[in-house]
């Protein structure tokens, strides 16, 4: 399937520094699905801060979808979870 992307948005994804915890955010997301800060730090192990910080990072990159708001399996405290966006290597 095949998505509009805009340009800058592709430069984005391919600029986008990944250092060690925005990568395993982003591992975590992809293994994990929809999730939220809370979840991804029980699944990597990490604080929720770091977490937390690491995701606003990502967001401002424009890596990460928000999904809504839902209870969390883990805490069931309604948090907003997040995914990665689905980019198509076919279309780079």
């Amino acid at each position: 399937m095949k998505t509009a992307v805009t340009r800058t948005s592709i430069d984005a994804y391919y600029g986008l520094d990944l250092n060690p915890q925005r990568k395993a955010v982003m591992e975590a997301l992809k293994a994990l699905g929809e999730s939220c800060i809370s979840d991804i730090a029980a699944y990597l192990r990490m604080e929720k801060s770091t977490i937390a910080g690491r995701m606003n990072e990502l967001k401002k990159a424009d890596v990460l979808v928000f999904v809504g708001k839902k209870k969390s399996n883990r805490t069931g405290v309604t948090s907003e979870f997040y995914r990665t966006k689905n980019y198509n290597q076919s279309l780079f």
